[in-house]
């Protein structure tokens, strides 16, 4: 499905595109060679950042030696955690709250009593929880600090993480301590939760106070979108001038078709019969990574919350990086996807 409502872009008397604005892959191949060319003289700004997609990884290099005795009882505190678990998590927020948002964890004085979005509020809670276990790591001696997971890709962070990968991720990135690392292991799931209980569905309410209207923004997030195809629409709706418009039905049913009637959010239920429809909220428990690391801390290692996070089904899916939506840097994106089109790589040319 394409995007209908597109923004207003300011011509020239010649007709030509802004190239400040934002352009689809299609439009910026339209551009006259001209244009094209002024796209081409962007150079880049700042040495290219390295992640750890480009650290080349070696095997799996952690593995643990304990005694079955220590390792039953390390199973035995998982297990126990697990359960303790759904006492501590936050219930997901009802229709009322997606709709007038809920309490957010951002420090500065100008949020201080603001409501956010359900999403950027639980977003929030990495930089607090980060902080908290920071200080802890620097303070006391935490079980926490006794393993971390090996985030390469064979692993997935179900491995521990060695000493000689530890060694080299610290000078390939100039990681000072673990602290540094957890920091890594946190971006991995940015923007994530994760259900702690799933209890069913409850329905939602079409009309009344703090009832919220199924066709509301705020209730058709991109991270709630279980397809690719419907993510990535849905991402590219936030971008445009109206992205907090309700959605029209044809939007609806276009994507709840692809998620099979389902998101991780809503539940749409179509009565054959009558032809009438039902919606449905999800209702449970939900946590993020940071979270759970504040909460477990002092009783397992960062590799076994890691452990337990992953085997949790998510709720909230990662979150795109954000993007400036600046002039000079919605000019460097579309340059970018010309360079992508005609060499096949992302990077600009070095000034």
């Amino acid at each position: 499905m394409q995007i209908t409502k597109e923004k207003e872009r300011d011509s020239s008397a010649s007709g030509e595109i802004d190239l400040t604005l934002y352009m689809s892959a299609r439009k910026i191949k339209e551009l006259s060679e001209d244009q094209k060319t002024k796209l081409r003289e962007v150079v880049r700004r700042h040495q290219m950042q390295s992640h750890f997609m480009h650290f080349k990884w070696g095997g799996a290099s952690g593995a643990l030696v304990e005694t079955n005795e220590e390792s039953q009882r390390r199973a035995k505190t998982m297990r126990d955690l697990r359960q303790r678990l759904p006492g501590f998590a936050d219930p997901i927020p009802s229709h009322g709250e997606f709709y007038e948002g809920i309490e957010h964890y951002n420090d500065s004085p100008k949020n201080r009593g603001a409501k956010w979005d359900v999403v950027r509020a639980l977003q929030s809670r990495k930089m607090h929880y980060y902080v908290r276990i920071r200080d802890a790591m620097q303070r006391d001696n935490l079980k926490f600090e006794d393993a971390f997971p090996d985030l390469s890709p064979a692993s997935g962070g179900r491995e521990r993480l060695g000493l000689d990968t530890w060694e080299s991720l610290k000078e390939t990135f100039n990681l000072h301590d673990y602290s540094d690392y957890l920091k890594h292991i946190l971006a991995k799931h940015d923007g994530e939760a994760r259900f702690v209980v799933e209890d069913g569905w409850a329905p939602f309410r079409a009309s009344g106070l703090r009832s919220g209207n199924v066709r509301r923004a705020c209730f058709w997030h991109y991270q709630f979108a279980t397809h690719p195809e419907t993510r990535h629409y849905l991402y590219e709706r936030t971008e445009e001038y109206w992205w907090n418009d309700d959605l029209t039905d044809e939007e609806i049913n276009w994507i709840m078709d692809i998620e099979e009637n389902e998101t991780s959010l809503l539940q749409r239920v179509v009565t054959p019969a009558s032809g009438g429809t039902k919606w449905f909220i999800r209702e449970g428990n939900c946590i993020t990574l940071a979270e759970l690391f504040s909460f477990g801390k002092e009783v397992l290692s960062c590799y076994d919350l890691f452990r337990i996070y992953l085997d949790l089904p998510i709720f909230i899916f990662k979150r795109h990086h954000s993007v400036s939506h600046t002039a000079p840097a919605q000019k460097r994106r579309n340059a970018k996807t010309l360079r992508h089109e005609e060499v096949g790589k992302w990077g600009l040319p070095r000034a």
